[in-house]
């Protein structure tokens, strides 16, 4: 279980509350689940390459024993000066601040778009993205690709839906994906580049409107 976004909940009214498969774990050694986790999303320090996994005894023996070949470990220095930051009052702390500021961010962007002219079907509870719906945009700009393209040229980037799309057989057409008419935009940037690219794409969604009606 990748647990790095498990921080940023957003349904306990950012009272510090983590969300965690460890809570249905019974017995450690027994229930053959991993969870991943480190300081790189939740603590905003992904330069410390800090991270852990608790799971059966067997099981991180094995990776213990692999990673040891691979990269030898993570550097000492930091792993000390991680332990402090994972004292308990400490990290409720930290996940309150993250909450309430993610959250704000979070409704900031959510009451742009909207008034801008995008239907949001759905409000993220967690993480820092948003799974933007296009398909009430001008035709120019409906799909992930061209709307992509079209933010590119203003410097914004967004992340095309059809990249996410599971496809390995490649059975479907690129264009009939579930994920094409979507972007994944992230709200995870300062407030003011946030403005920045909300500008921006107020200004794509008012000329491609403009350019449908003439």
């Amino acid at each position: 279980m990748d647990e790095f976004y498990g921080g940023y909940n957003y349904l306990t009214d950012c009272d510090g509350t983590t969300i965690s498969a460890a809570e249905n774990v019974k017995d450690v050694n027994e229930d053959d689940v991993l969870i991943i986790d480190g300081m790189t999303k939740r603590f905003r320090l992904p330069g410390w390459r800090v991270a852990w996994i608790v799971g059966p005894k067997e099981f991180i023996k094995a990776i213990g024993s692999c990673g040891s070949y691979l990269d030898g470990g993570t550097n000492v220095p930091f792993q000390e000066a991680a332990i402090p930051m994972l004292e308990p009052d400490r990290v409720l702390k930290e996940m309150k601040a993250l909450q309430t500021h993610f959250k704000s961010k979070r409704d900031y962007v959510l009451d742009r778009l909207t008034k801008i002219g995008f239907a949001i079907k759905h409000v993220p509870d967690s993480t820092f993205y948003i799974w933007l719906d296009l398909s009430d945009m001008p035709a120019e700009i409906n799909d992930g690709l061209n709307f992509f393209q079209k933010c590119l040229e203003e410097h914004v980037i967004v992340v095309p839906g059809i990249f996410f799309d599971l496809n390995p057989a490649k059975r479907r057409d690129l264009f009939d994906s579930p994920c094409h008419h979507f972007v994944r935009l992230s709200y995870g940037p300062k407030m003011e580049q946030l403005k920045m690219g909300l500008d921006a794409i107020e200004r794509i969604v008012k000329r491609s409107t403009s350019m449908e009606y003439t």
